[in-house]
Order: structure tokens, then C-alpha cells, then sequence
């Protein structure tokens, strides 16, 4: 009867753990979202400044 408890237990710790490893990357690919994105964010095209010389 214990070790099946001890199983319960342990499945359920085994889900807890998945959990947190899916919001780790989560919280990952939102972070390397926002970089993206403002890295690029103020980058306009550097060619038409330079066409509009003689």
C-alpha cells in the first residue's frame, strides 16, 4: 500500500516538473521574442538616405 502512494507521488511530481520545464521554455521564447523584435524595431532602410546625394 506505501509503495503505491509512493508511486502517486512520485507521478505527480514527474507532472509538476514538466510543468515548470514548459514555462522555463516559455518564458524563454518570450524573452527571445522581445530581443528579436526591438533589435529590428528602430532599423529603417539605410538606402534611401544615401540616394538622395548628387
Amino acid at each position: 500500500m506505501a509503495s503505491k502512494a509512493f508511486f502517486c507521488f512520485s507521478s505527480v511530481n514527474k507532472t509538476i516538473m514538466w510543468l515548470i520545464v514548459l514555462e522555463a521554455l516559455a518564458a524563454l521564447g518570450v524573452l527571445v521574442f522581445l530581443v528579436w523584435w526591438t533589435m529590428f524595431a528602430g532599423r529603417r532602410d539605410l538606402h534611401d538616405d544615401d540616394s538622395s546625394g548628387p
